[in-house]
């Protein structure tokens, strides 16, 4: 479980929003492992190397999580 006290609030800041939220609802993807490339560069009598990979974060299960809003003005600790 994470928690935070970031709590975002709408732009009229008449709501707040949170989520909960189980592990299954989002997922970490990676399409490929990390890619690297090598290329000498005779003018500056070096190799330049580049590495890359593709990932992002993908909804897994839509029913795990919920928003919640509320119209409360202050935050209660």
């Amino acid at each position: 479980m994470y928690e935070t006290t970031q709590v975002q609030a709408d732009g009229a800041s008449s709501a707040y929003y949170n989520l909960l939220a189980a592990p299954e609802a989002f997922m970490f993807a990676v399409q490929i492992g990390p890619r690297s490339q090598a290329n000498y560069i005779p003018e500056q009598l070096g190799t330049l190397w580049t590495t890359d990979i593709l990932y992002g974060v993908a909804e897994k299960r839509d029913a795990a999580a919920v928003v919640i809003r509320s119209r409360q003005t202050g935050v209660v600790s």
